[in-house]
């Protein structure tokens, strides 16, 4: 799993959301992959992206979320902010799943217009300020980007690097070399963050937004 991206570690794919619906890269916004639901539906439940994992089977890895903007609720986006949060917490839940098409259940769409996604050109990518090369939009592979760099998750994430973990994904709000994707972005202003680990063909994931 994962054979094109897990060196990733002193380098990055950047990602960029295309100006159509495009999904030879993978997809983000609108409707879900035809058939594909996470475990656990909520209210809140919703689709948010699908990455192409690089494996040889061509697999797909779709991304859904399901926390809330309720200030009472314990689901809450800023509640739950500069946590690490395991997969065991569905507010982001992981799908493995074939290629597919978009389908067209709107329980599950998201807020976002349907857009593709561009993986682009590995680039090198470093945490090191004396540098100055780290990517702080969306990418796979490479270093978490943390606007505030000394706090907890900056090091969780540090801890979950050396414990074997690499990053995923990397999320930011969407600026103008991205497409023209419309709705509420799902996590405001945060950076949001997917780590991963292959321990035996075991697949674990982390998360967090800050």
């Amino acid at each position: 799993m994962y054979h094109n991206y897990k060196h990733l570690a002193h380098s990055c794919r950047p990602l960029t959301i295309a100006r159509d619906d495009q999904p030879q890269w993978g997809k983000i916004g609108g409707y879900s992959p035809q058939g594909v639901e996470p475990p656990v539906i909520t209210e809140s439940t919703r689709y948010f992206a699908t990455l192409k994992t690089g494996d040889a089977e061509q697999t797909e890895l779709s991304l859904f979320i399901s926390m809330d903007y309720e200030l009472t609720s314990p689901n809450n986006l800023w509640k739950n902010q500069s946590m690490m949060h395991s997969k065991a917490r569905p507010l982001v839940q992981f799908v493995f799943h074939k290629p597919l098409p978009r389908g067209e259940n709107p329980r599950l769409a998201s807020e976002l217009s349907g857009l593709g996604l561009i993986i682009e050109e590995e680039r090198a990518d470093s945490d090191d300020p004396e540098k100055n090369i780290i990517w702080n939009h969306h990418k796979i592979g490479g270093y978490p980007f943390f606007a505030r760099s000394r706090n907890s998750i900056f090091e969780q994430s540090k801890a979950l690097l050396q414990d074997g973990y690499w990053q995923l994904a990397q999320f930011s709000f969407p600026d103008a070399q991205d497409g023209p994707v419309s709705g509420r972005w799902p996590f405001t202003a945060f950076v949001f963050h997917v780590f991963t680990k292959d321990a035996s063909g075991q697949i674990d994931f982390r998360y967090c937004w800050g």
